[in-house]
């Protein structure tokens, strides 16, 4: 297939969610989170998952807690999701959402390097910081 250098629609999702994030991982792409309802700005716990191979969305088990503009992240064999509601990931072999420890739900960013996950307190928010919290999880 010759590349266009053009965007294209894909097959759409099952929802429609504004607020939510994409992530790729393993030949697939998630949808996760956000607000599914125009009128009244209902957070998610939905995500959805989309096979390029097969061109079609299929629904995942919905998340613990609902997500508004959450920060995702791959890490290990898991996605990881991120709010102020909390941080919560998604075991593939389990096919389940687990609660995680955050310290305090409001964590801030999000990031997978060398078999860690790292965050920024959330004083740093508000405050100058040169801390940095890893969490060793798989």
């Amino acid at each position: 297939c010759p590349e266009t250098n053009e965007w294209q629609l894909i097959t759409p999702m099952n929802r429609k969610r504004r607020n939510h994030q994409l992530l790729a991982v393993n030949g697939f792409l998630y949808a996760i989170a956000g607000t599914e309802n125009d009128q009244d700005e209902s957070i998610s716990s939905t995500v959805e998952r989309y096979d390029p191979m097969k061109n079609i969305w299929e629904n995942l088990p919905p998340m613990r807690n609902c997500h508004k503009q959450p920060i995702v992240v791959a890490h290990g064999k898991s996605i990881y999701v991120l709010s102020e509601n909390g941080l919560e990931k998604f075991s593939k072999q389990l096919n389940t959402w687990i609660n995680m420890p955050s310290n305090d739900t409001n964590l801030f960013n999000l990031v997978s390097f060398q078999n860690k996950l790292y965050s920024v307190p959330p004083k740093s928010i508000t405050y100058s910081t040169k801390q940095i919290l890893k969490l060793d999880s798989q």
